[in-house]
């Protein structure tokens, strides 16, 4: 089954001999293709970062505002308390003047005032918890966008790297391939010319002389060719040389891009936690 990276950005292209590499040119062209899908995606996340961040702005503002209105309700409570206060005078007026107040109407005024009271108390409590809890929670949040912004920058450095180092290890190994089917061709090269000397030699039996300076031209060629020989060997160990660094290249690319999709699927988390508390 394909991993979730695998789903995001597609498959990795498998390791291919160089040989193949540069007859196709596929390698260098994926290898360009993937960096520039990953820029886009961490050009995509950073303004989701962004958008989460304004959004915990616009809490903090509703935050604010929340402040505002527990401002407008304390001096709500004060006008409420003053009311109880002139209740309770007007109580003290009816009880020691008697001027005509009935028992039942003093009783009514005390429970309206106790009525009054307890509705304020609650009021308070539910205000001042409602203010302290919105603002730990804009205060946890723009933590968290914070801190994810900076992984985010971090994952980005280390992804262009990343796409650096595999780029400059499939030109490498590219340009090991051409130098190696140069020295391959010119080996062959060489080859025929020392058959044809060697003819040449056959044909030539009767001057000596001459036999003797084709066969001092034919060892010098096979010596010629055997260095050539040595340099292939070495050219082809190079190549496989190159050719590892590309899959480390390769490897490092791919778990920075793992390490991407997990920063976006946690900025993602963020910023429904963060639509969670702008509706709270």
């Amino acid at each position: 089954m394909a991993s979730e990276e695998e789903a995001y950005y597609g498959s990795p292209a498998p390791a291919t001999p160089a040989s193949k590499a540069v007859k196709s040119g596929s390698t260098p062209g994926k290898a360009k293709a993937r960096t520039k899908r990953l820029e886009e995606d961490l050009a995509a996340a950073r303004e989701e970062t962004q958008a989460i961040r304004k959004k915990l702005h616009n809490a903090i503002r509703k935050g604010k505002g929340i402040e505002q209105e527990k401002n407008a309700l304390a001096g709500e409570v004060k006008r409420w308390r003053q009311e109880a206060e002139s209740l309770k005078e007007n109580m003290a007026d009816a009880s020691a003047g008697g001027a005509g107040a009935e028992e039942e109407e003093v009783d009514a005024l005390k429970r309206e005032v106790t009525s009054l009271e307890q509705k304020l108390e609650v009021e308070r409590k539910v205000s001042e918890a409602g203010g302290k809890e919105t603002a730990a929670k804009l205060e946890e949040k723009e933590e968290e966008c914070r801190s994810l912004r900076k992984e985010m920058e971090h994952l980005q450095s280390a992804v262009r790297s990343a796409a650096e180092r595999a780029a400059n290890a499939t030109v490498n190994e590219t340009r090991a391939s051409e130098e190696r089917e140069r020295e391959l061709g010119q080996a062959k090269a060489l080859q025929r010319r020392v058959a044809e000397l060697e003819g040449l030699l056959e044909d030539a039996g009767e001057s000596e002389q001459e036999r003797q300076r084709m066969l001092t031209e034919t060892l010098n060629l096979r010596n010629e060719r055997d260095e050539l020989e040595t340099v292939k060997l070495r050219l082809e160990g190079d190549n496989a040389a190159k050719h590892e660094q590309l899959v480390r290249a390769e490897d490092e690319l791919k778990s920075a891009q793992e390490d991407l999709v997990r920063a976006t699927r946690e900025a993602e988390e963020a910023r429904a936690e963060g639509r969670e508390a702008e509706r709270e």
